[in-house]
């Protein structure tokens, strides 16, 4: 039986960072452009500040980018000039 990826469990971007022992600021660009992860945009009341975005990464989205990483494959991360492996 296929899951419905509405209702598995969602993981935050500190949830990955502290599982994985990686900073969160890696786990964003890891998954920010990711199939499946969600991209939740909000804005601050306050005149001036700026906006700000939560990720929710569902478990078979974090379960197939480990096994890709796993296996060796590399991925570019958007607007960087390196590889990540």
């Amino acid at each position: 039986m296929i899951q419905n990826p509405a209702f598995e469990r969602h993981y935050t971007v500190d949830e990955v960072a502290e599982m994985w022992k990686i900073s969160a600021v890696t786990v964003r660009r890891m998954f920010q452009d990711q199939p499946g992860v969600l991209s939740i945009k909000g804005r601050r009341s306050v005149l001036g500040a700026r906006s700000y975005t939560s990720l929710r990464i569902p478990a078979s989205t974090l379960q197939r980018l480990h096994e890709q990483r796993s296996a060796g494959f590399t991925l570019k991360v958007k607007g960087r000039g390196s590889f990540v492996k």
